[in-house]
């Protein structure tokens, strides 16, 4: 875009009292309440926001509260996760949803695991081989008990058809859609923070006083927090920005 746009002097004053707020926020909040101020194409109204589908709201989060109630046996080893590290793994092996989720309802057909597009899916609850021993791949709520169908984002119906493949996940159905046409991932972003994590547990690592340990860890605490909020303000909040709940749900 070439030339003066009548926003430039309205968001360089409230850029000057408010030096913790990114200047574009403030510029795109007035261009939404000011029609005069909006750019069109096609004379049609910017989309500011992809639409906030109904699923988003119902989402189910598996959440697992098990452990091995028959112990393990001194002669195994035991194998200790990362729960930090896991979480980066996991967001920068997804893909998200590069345009809005459109409704394309169920489907008697399940899609191989690398056909899944980005969104949410109504599924029936399946039945897991491993009940009693093993908990259920989508977790141990109560809801599964009470209900016959979750809506879940698509990385939990990867898993399930992953899981099916192997013969251990009994047949569900896909009994309705919302997603993606496009998609794109977050690699770049998880491969810089993976570096910045490694870095601060290398120095929290080689720190020689109590003092130095602490800052160290005080800045771990904050890198942590800082993504965790970068994708919260994915959600639908009234801070929130992006409001995109399906990137948010992904790596969950």
């Amino acid at each position: 875009m070439t030339g003066h746009h009548p926003v430039t002097a309205e968001s360089e004053t409230e850029t000057e009292t408010d030096t913790n707020t990114i200047p574009m926020f403030p510029a795109l909040s007035r261009m939404e309440r000011r029609p005069e101020l909006q750019p069109r194409r096609y004379d049609r109204e910017p989309y500011w926001r992809a639409p906030i589908t109904p699923p988003s709201r119902e989402c189910y989060v598996p959440h697992w509260n098990w452990h091995n109630r028959t112990g393990v046996p001194e002669t195994e080893q035991l194998l200790t996760l990362d729960a930090n590290g896991a979480y980066l793994s996991a967001l920068g092996g997804i893909k998200v949803g590069h345009s809005q989720l459109s409704h394309h309802g169920g489907t008697e057909v399940i899609t191989a695991p690398r056909d899944v597009m980005p969104g949410y899916y109504q599924i029936s609850i399946p039945h897991w081989a491993f009940d009693g021993t093993i908990v259920h791949p989508l977790g141990d709520s109560s809801r599964l008990e009470t209900e016959t169908a979750v809506w879940v984002a698509h990385p939990t119906l990867v898993l399930l058809l992953e899981l099916q493949e192997e013969g251990v996940l009994g047949e569900f159905m896909v009994l309705d859609a919302w997603i993606a046409r496009a998609a794109c991932d977050f690699r770049k972003w998880t491969a810089h923070l993976k570096q910045v994590r490694t870095e601060l547990l290398d120095s929290l690592e080689l720190a020689q006083t109590d003092a130095a340990r602490a800052a160290m860890g005080e800045m771990y605490t904050a890198f942590k927090e800082g993504y965790s909020a970068a994708l919260s303000m994915m959600l639908t909040g009234e801070k929130c920005k992006t409001q995109r709940p399906d990137w948010a749900h992904g790596p969950r």
